[in-house]
């Protein structure tokens, strides 16, 4: 049985602008922090319905409350499991939480 699931994936590829990455390398970090996340999630889910006092702790970034230069495919596949999170959270009986890496939580 599983309590809690911790989904802190995240890779950065060089700070470079979207135009000057190929589709494989955007993939690349898409699949690690959107795709991955959402994985562990789909995976653990079943289990974790069923007991009242689980929950699931999505790390996002703080990217996505203000512009980061040059790391627009970083941020919009964190901020992407983070309103994954809050769709489920709305959703489902377990209990949600939803960080970010400037150590703000909410519940």
């Amino acid at each position: 049985e599983t309590d809690a699931l911790t989904n802190n994936a995240g890779i950065i590829q060089p700070l470079e602008m979207v135009n000057d990455r190929t589709m494989d390398q955007i993939n690349y970090v898409v699949d690690a922090n959107f795709d991955g996340s959402f994985t562990l999630i789909k995976t653990f889910l079943l289990g974790l319905l069923k007991r009242p006092e689980a929950r699931i702790l999505t790390i996002s970034c703080i990217g996505d409350y203000a512009p980061v230069p040059r790391h627009s495919i970083y941020v919009a596949s964190k901020a992407s499991i983070k309103l994954l999170t809050k769709k489920f959270r709305g959703s489902t009986k377990c209990r949600l939480v939803l960080g970010s890496k400037n150590g703000e939580f909410r519940g």
